[in-house]
């Protein structure tokens, strides 16, 4: 059984749930920490107010978490899990736990968790080496995005700077799975 962590529903990540689940291959469930983008409301990233064309919902099997949420969602503290989450991937029998990045809390909550309950952990991360480039405190971020990254079995990369980025963090070709799409 597949575990699939991930913020809130995305309209580009769900098309791939959905062909997941329609491939009928894999066993899995979707687990989102928050409702943003269900319903018509003002999204800082696109600087206006937005609802998407598309069921984001339907076609796969999905849960929200009950979480600790901060006032701000673009912060790392915005997205904290509750207690319970590696006893919810033992009782799913959680073989892997797909988490879709690493910038909220609940991110390295949730690999903590699944590391502890002897879950696999998969990462699909969107940074690469140029967007990581500058800003202060690189060296500390850097280091404790290392640890993290040393607790990940595998990682889809999406491209070749995303590749190079985790080359760059010290991980081995041999945990690298290209995300391919179709």
């Amino acid at each position: 059984m597949l575990a699939i962590l991930t913020t809130h529903p995305i309209q580009y990540q769900v098309p791939v749930w959905k062909g997941l689940a329609a491939s009928g291959n894999i066993p899995f469930k979707v687990f989102y920490m928050s409702d943003q983008g269900l319903e018509t409301r003002f999204d800082p990233g696109f600087g206006k107010s937005l609802s998407w064309d598309i069921d984001l919902l339907g076609g796969y099997e999905s849960e929200f978490l009950d979480t600790h949420r901060g006032s701000q969602f673009d912060s790392f503290w915005s997205l904290r899990l509750k207690r319970g989450f590696g006893r919810a991937l033992r009782r799913m029998r959680a073989e892997v736990l797909w988490i879709q990045g690493w910038q909220v809390a609940a991110y390295w909550q949730a690999v903590f968790q699944a590391r502890r309950s002897g879950t696999k952990v998969w990462i699909r991360g969107e940074t690469n080496a140029r967007s990581n480039a500058s800003g202060g405190g690189r060296q500390v971020k850097r280091r404790l995005l290392r640890q993290l990254l040393w607790c990940v079995d595998r990682f889809l990369y999406i491209g070749e700077a995303n590749r190079q980025f985790y080359l760059e963090q010290g991980i081995g070709k041999e945990r690298f799975v290209p995300a391919l799409c179709g």
